[in-house]
């Protein structure tokens, strides 16, 4: 009988995600592309082999792992909001958010808001970005 490894999974990182994924890995693929690259990046690179069995998590990978949850979890909150529902203090409605231009304004805002926390976790990390 071949000696098979047990594939161990948990649930993705990111709340309301019941996604099953490798136990090594920090949240679902659909979640994991919504990060940042240089964020994936600072992510990877702090990474202990087996630190989620051995509990050896560095302080760097858990700032990064919280700033790639955030970044995720912060993007849901638009998409995941009721159209009538007002998204934000500046009461926009339904009608704007079908708006070509509003998409082009709020990627633009999200990529801005992207680098923001890819630099602060770069600066914790004491890298330049």
């Amino acid at each position: 009988m071949a000696n098979k490894k047990l594939a161990v999974t948990r649930s993705c990182a990111i709340a309301y995600c019941d996604k099953q994924t490798a136990i090594h890995l920090l949240m679902c693929k659909r979640h994991w592309y919504q990060v940042p690259r240089k964020l994936q990046q600072a992510v990877t690179r702090t990474y202990n082999p087996g630190q989620e069995t051995t509990g050896r998590t560095s302080p760097e990978y858990i700032a990064a792992a919280k700033a790639a949850i955030s970044v995720v979890e912060e993007k849901l909150q638009l998409h995941n909001k009721p159209t009538d529902a007002p998204t934000n203090k500046l009461n926009i409605t339904a009608d704007e958010l079908n708006d070509p231009a509003y998409d082009a304004m709020a990627a633009q805002i999200s990529e801005i808001e992207d680098q923001r926390i890819i630099n602060e976790i770069t600066a914790e990390l004491g890298e330049v970005p």
